[in-house]
């Protein structure tokens, strides 16, 4: 058996990828193998001792997003939750969009958007070595809350319950 193996480089896509070290030990399955009866190659190298490394599966996911009618939301590139990062690589930035712009205009209709957010395009170092996957996510665009300021009014009874009020001021997004 062996332990403590290392390559000579640890990205996916370089190639020629070999065993640059390697420590023998005595066999653990009862064989009575010792580690002493062999000896390793002088040299390793691509053809003696090569490594294939295969991408690692990351997944980043778009946060869920929320803003209030009459607010623009700017998407920016850091509200993302990622799985499967190992800690020598990060993740600089990615690409967020609620359909082909980063930015949700402050005219977007109250409502839920659900998967509208996407996430694409990770920027980093060492993203090479992985399979990335990116799931989106929902848009929440609140309703604006107004305020009314209705003029105070006297009125002679009639029969009915309404009454027309020519003016008022109010702070809403869009009128």
């Amino acid at each position: 058996t062996y332990t403590g193996a290392t390559a000579n480089d640890r990205n996916v896509t370089t190639n020629n990828k070999y065993i640059s070290a390697i420590t023998l030990a005595d066999a653990t399955d009862g064989s009575g193998g010792l580690a002493t009866n062999y000896q390793l190659p002088v040299s390793l190298n691509s053809s003696n001792a090569p490594v294939t490394i295969t991408a690692k599966s990351l997944t980043i996911t778009a946060d869920a997003r929320s803003t209030t009618y009459g607010t623009q939301l700017v998407l920016g590139t850091t509200a993302y939750t990622q799985v499967g990062l190992e800690s020598v690589d990060s993740i600089s930035g990615i690409t967020l969009k609620h359909g082909s712009n980063t930015t949700v205009p402050a005219t977007q209709f109250a409502g839920t958007y659900t998967n509208e957010i996407i996430a694409s395009a990770a920027t980093g170092s060492g993203l090479g070595n992985y399979s990335i996957t990116y799931l989106p996510n929902t848009l929440t665009v609140n309703k604006y809350v107004i305020s009314i300021n209705a003029p105070s009014v006297t009125k002679a009874y009639n029969g009915n319950l309404t009454y027309t009020c020519l003016l008022y001021t109010s702070d809403a997004a869009d009128e």
